[in-house]
């Protein structure tokens, strides 16, 4: 075991260590490109050479790698569905699906062109995150999640406990197929006061913890980012017991 893979594995245990590990990541795309990497290999492979230019030039501890171009969950009926009752209809991807294969195959690639054994967490979306950006683009969709609790609550429990299914298999197959450590899952209070702390936890929580456990369960670290994006605001009380062995927040204004 290298030095910085056995500081970065000790520091996310609460051990002692030399120093503190030092790791940072962007995106190597722009945000129009987020979504639209699926099958489009300009964009993966600006992912791909960015990592590369950001490895051999920073050198970091650790890693996390992104997930620029995958930010689009392709469930066909997600992506056509107007109504909570016609997304209620959804049913998994599966773990073969070209859109987790091509996910486990850009790790394996960007790992290729590690110069040292460092610690890689690879990116992962909350499945409300990406039920969020199919019905507002990347920024947006709160309101749409609030209006469809509000409908019926059981009918979008339901529908993000099938995405958690294909985000869970996605979770374990760059943890088993493309050896990454494990994931740095992004989630974030529904920023819409109709959605109050105990609705999250009872609809929400458990499609994010269906994804930490299946990445657990195949020895994968799981690191939780409560993220701050566009200025969101988040309640981490509700995120205080998540199965993960690093909690991380937003803390800008």
């Amino acid at each position: 075991m290298s030095e910085k893979r056995d500081w970065v594995l000790k520091a996310f245990r609460g051990e002692v260590v030399g120093r503190v590990p030092v790791g940072f990541w962007h995106h190597f795309t722009s945000e129009e490109e987020w979504l639209k990497g699926f099958s489009n290999p300009v964009i993966i492979e600006k992912n791909i050479q960015g990592h590369k230019r950001f490895i051999r030039d920073l050198h970091p501890d650790f890693i996390k790698l992104m997930s620029d171009g995958y930010f689009a969950y392709p469930n066909p009926v997600i992506a056509k569905g107007k109504s909570l009752q016609e997304l209620s209809e959804v049913q998994p991807l599966g773990k073969d699906h070209p859109w987790i294969r091509e996910q486990v195959e850009l790790v394996k690639k960007i790992k290729q062109e590690f110069t040292e054994d460092i610690v890689a967490i690879c990116n992962i979306f909350a499945p409300v995150t990406y039920l969020k950006w199919l019905l507002g683009e990347v920024s947006g969709g709160d309101d749409l999640i609030a209006d469809f609790l509000v409908q019926d609550s059981q009918k979008l429990k339901k529908v993000l406990d099938v995405i958690a299914q294909d985000i869970a298999s996605l979770s374990q197959a760059i943890i088993k197929d493309a050896g990454v450590d494990g994931i740095y899952l992004s989630v974030q209070s529904i920023q819409d006061a109709r959605v109050s702390a105990e609705a999250y936890q009872e609809i929400i929580e458990p499609s994010e913890l269906t994804v930490l456990n299946a990445a657990k369960s195949v020895g994968g670290v799981n690191i939780l980012h409560i993220c701050g994006y566009e200025g969101a605001r988040n309640d981490i009380h509700i995120f205080a017991d998540y199965p993960a062995h690093v909690f991380n927040w937003a803390v800008g204004p």
